[in-house]
């Protein structure tokens, strides 16, 4: 995979506001676009910042959510999730959290999946409590 031409990392402006939301009371759900050619350095920056423990689910691939309802859900690729785990992802958000975070990563506006019927809509709102999206240039 290859890096973007950029000479500033992404998200470098957005890591005092990461650290800050991933560190309050509430801990808002988080949901971050980032080109793909920076989804290492930017995953790596946001285990950084997460409350432990730090569960990551790489997409596509087998979802594996934690029984556990402390620390960090980082879903890597959201935007990867099949119509199937997406059910699977909102109900397992809906059952309560505890004191779970849920950060996900896409590659691609989950806003405009959700408008052509690729994502579902209610999972959207519940992962999209706060949105990070770092300028490129």
């Amino acid at each position: 995979m290859t890096t973007p031409h950029s000479t500033e990392f992404p998200l470098a402006a957005s890591a005092p506001l990461v650290r800050r939301l991933t560190a309050e009371d509430r801990r808002p759900n988080l949901l971050v676009r980032c080109p793909g050619g920076w989804a290492d350095r930017v995953l790596h920056m946001l285990v950084q910042s997460c409350e432990p423990p730090v569960h990551l689910c790489r997409l596509p691939g087998t979802l594996d959510l934690p029984s556990e309802r402390t620390g960090t859900v980082l879903l890597e690729n959201a935007s990867a999730l099949s119509p199937a785990q997406q059910i699977c992802v909102h109900d397992w958000m809906s059952r309560g959290f505890g004191r779970i975070q849920v950060i996900s990563v896409v590659f691609e506006p989950l806003d405009s999946m959700v408008e052509r019927g690729q994502f579902l809509e209610p999972l959207f709102y519940r992962l999209n409590a706060v949105s990070l999206e770092p300028e490129m240039r």
